[in-house]
């Protein structure tokens, strides 16, 4: 038996939450009863039973039923969200809070010989252009269905110190086709007679991976929309279970889209996924910068709260600059909870991250 599928991590673990764990079924569901000895005091909710549903428009359909009480984020987003809000505005059954503490972006290959083209990672124009080319604005609209934010930099805008990173970031991307073509140009692009723009004439396709879900896929579509009617041939590729493994997921040839990070630091010369490390490095597709390592071993290292703003601001210059990724939006984020749950909280910023404090939530009729 693999040590991680040992009982003592799942049927008889004990841990020092508000429910301790009853009956588990792998896949499907588990149900916790209270644990009067949790360290805030027992929770008001005396059990609970937590049900797997990986199709939003199940889960919606779910929670419209009143067979679902609550819905973790990540799982619906902006569709999902105003689907939700019309099937309860009638009989007020339900609650639906709006968040846009998810990343999203495209991350980029910055490995020579995974590249297509190759440009792609020799050549910051070629990184720099594909910012340029990309409609954010419409991308955010669409997608969020207009309730998530536009994504300038890795800092989250509600973060008290968004003013201060942006004002050090001179390189922004607003949508901008005549500045991509001339930096394609630049680096050596031509459009042949076909429209498409090509390194030199070698006709390539821009591979764009995603992983399932409805969301990935509307933000795929859109993307690759977007750059074909700008000239460059790209294609829509959704990765499915292949693509979460590591080493088929490090040597995408093109972009990568997602959940980022909230900061760059991630794109530390350490971090970067090879075979040493089992492909698991956080860096995943091969940025090295000798100042990005500076930068983010001083910002490790600093405890002055204005010190390490300032490492921030460099990580984001570099980063910004360099374009191992490129930020699109905050995507817009649905916690939605039946009306009689009462105490379920908003988060507004990635740092405030996951904890909701469930073991003060009560039902009120």
């Amino acid at each position: 038996m693999d040590f991680i599928s040992l009982p003592f991590w799942t049927f008889e673990y004990v841990g020092p939450g508000p429910w301790k764990l009853d009956r588990r079924e792998p896949g499907a569901f588990f149900e916790g009863s209270a644990f009067d000895r949790f360290v805030f005091g027992p929770p008001r909710i005396d059990r609970i039973r937590v049900i797997y549903q990986p199709d939003s428009n199940t889960a919606v359909a779910t929670l419209l039923s009143g067979e679902a009480h609550y819905s973790v984020e990540a799982l619906l987003h902006g569709e999902e969200g105003a689907t939700l809000e019309a099937g309860w505005a009638a009989n007020k059954a339900g609650v639906v809070l709006w968040g846009t503490d998810i990343p999203k972006g495209q991350e980029i290959q910055m490995r020579p010989e995974f590249a297509m083209p190759t440009q792609l990672a020799t050549d910051v124009r070629v990184r720099q252009a594909l910012a340029f080319a990309i409609d954010r604005v419409t991308l955010t609209d669409v997608v969020t269905a207009g309730r998530g934010l536009l994504r300038e930099i890795f800092t989250h805008p509600h973060a008290p110190y968004y003013d201060q990173v942006l004002s050090a970031v001179p390189t922004r991307y607003s949508y901008d086709p005549r500045r991509a073509e001339q930096l394609l140009q630049e680096a050596g692009f031509i459009r042949g007679a076909e429209g498409w723009l090509t390194p030199g004439g070698s006709r390539f396709t821009l591979e764009q991976w995603y992983l399932s879900g409805a969301t990935n896929e509307r933000d795929s579509a859109i993307l690759i929309d977007s750059l074909r009617r700008f000239g460059i041939e790209a294609s829509s590729n959704e990765g499915g279970i292949q693509r979460t493994r590591q080493e088929e997921r490090a040597k995408t040839s093109g972009l990568f889209g997602g959940n980022m990070g909230v900061l760059p630091d991630k794109y530390h010369t350490r971090n970067v996924a090879r075979p040493e490390n089992r492909w698991t490095g956080s860096n995943r597709f091969g940025f090295s910068s000798p100042e990005m390592d500076r930068i983010v071993d001083a910002y490790a290292t600093s405890l002055d709260r204005a010190e390490r703003i300032q490492r921030i601001a460099q990580m984001e210059r570099l980063a910004m600059e360099q374009l191992p990724a490129i930020p699109t939006y905050w995507t817009a984020v649905v916690v939605a909870h039946a009306a009689s749950l009462k105490g379920v909280v908003q988060n507004l910023v990635p740092e405030a991250g996951d904890e909701r404090l469930m073991w003060t939530w009560e039902w009120q009729s």
